[in-house]
């Protein structure tokens, strides 16, 4: 799957798939330890993967990114893509396995037409639930970084 990023747009195009970072349903779950999300880079929809594995916790629901933006940096050559804090709400600790990241993608109508932007993990992973607030910084804090694909 190749894909780039359209600065002047806002745009990240995945083949024929173009994804609109501020005015499009941006979208978040959360997976647990059996899913192949982290490895299956060649899956473009999320109903492309082979196990989804999302959070099973009582209380838990997917997120849609509020307040997004892309924002140029010229001293570094590259664009930042910000959002809000993901408010999940109160999600219970009775979940089967333990949450090992988050699968960022484009709401479409369903998960067979709902491109994947991005797996995203880091040093807060694993963890369970505790049965309260739960709440994610997106990549934006700092920000994901966008460059432009060369021309050729």
């Amino acid at each position: 799957m190749s894909h780039y990023f359209t600065p002047a747009l806002g745009q990240i195009n995945f083949d024929s798939t173009r994804i609109d970072l501020t005015n499009d349903g941006i979208r978040v779950m959360a997976v647990m330890s059996n899913t192949t999300a982290d490895t299956e880079e060649d899956a473009v929809f999320v109903g492309d993967l082979g196990t989804l594995d999302e959070l099973d916790a009582t209380g838990y629901s997917r997120q849609t990114l509020a307040n997004k933006s892309v924002v140029r940096d010229d001293t570094n050559d590259q664009w930042d893509f910000r959002a809000d804090p993901i408010n999940f709400g109160n999600v219970s600790n009775d979940n089967s396995r333990q949450v090992v990241g988050h699968v960022y993608y484009k709401f479409v109508t369903n998960d067979a037409d709902s491109p994947i932007i991005a797996f995203v993990n880091g040093s807060i992973y694993p963890f369970d639930p505790d049965g309260g607030a739960y709440t994610v910084t997106p990549p934006g804090t700092p920000p994901v970084h966008l460059r432009t694909r060369n021309a050729s």
